[in-house]
């Protein structure tokens, strides 16, 4: 089990960077593809905290995790310094007038799919990071040291 919370906990980051430092060099030539295609990848990050929320829900899960919990707190960290510093307008797209989303054109959409994803990761972070905390007692004195002394999250 541990190296399978290892694997997606390194997709988690791997993904994560690819959006901070590939996706704004490619985002025009990726909106031109189909919607679904340029989804995906948006998308995948949020598929993958949502499986570590799965996982991280029983304590055996966590504890067999190991050292990938490190860089786990980490990432959630960062989403939730990203949901703290966002204005609330920014959060998520307010999609409520369909005459404005035949309005967008495919950058636009991509962008706000964007915008909605990030809010959902961010989210599922915050659950993650419950789940840790919960647990904490079962978990490496390096994850405790983490939560309390790095990051301040307790």
């Amino acid at each position: 089990m541990s190296d399978k919370v290892s694997v997606v906990v390194f997709l988690l980051i791997l993904i994560e960077t690819w959006k901070e430092k590939i996706y704004p060099l490619v985002r025009h030539k990726i909106c031109k593809m189909s919607s679904l295609r340029s989804y995906i990848p948006i998308y995948h990050e949020a598929t993958c905290i949502n499986l570590v929320e799965v996982l991280l829900f029983h304590r055996t899960s966590c504890e067999t995790a190991g050292d990938a919990l490190v860089d786990l707190v980490d990432y959630c960290y960062r989403k939730l310094t990203y949901l703290v510093n966002r204005p609330n307008s920014k959060l998520y797209t307010d999609n409520t007038d369909p005459k404005e989303l035949l309005d967008l054109d495919e950058a636009q959409m991509l962008d706000n799919q964007f915008v909605d994803t990030e809010f959902q990761i961010a989210m599922c972070s915050i659950s993650v990071l419950r789940f840790l905390v919960d647990h904490r007692a079962a978990l490496p004195v390096t994850i405790t040291s983490r939560l309390l002394e790095t990051h301040d999250i307790l």
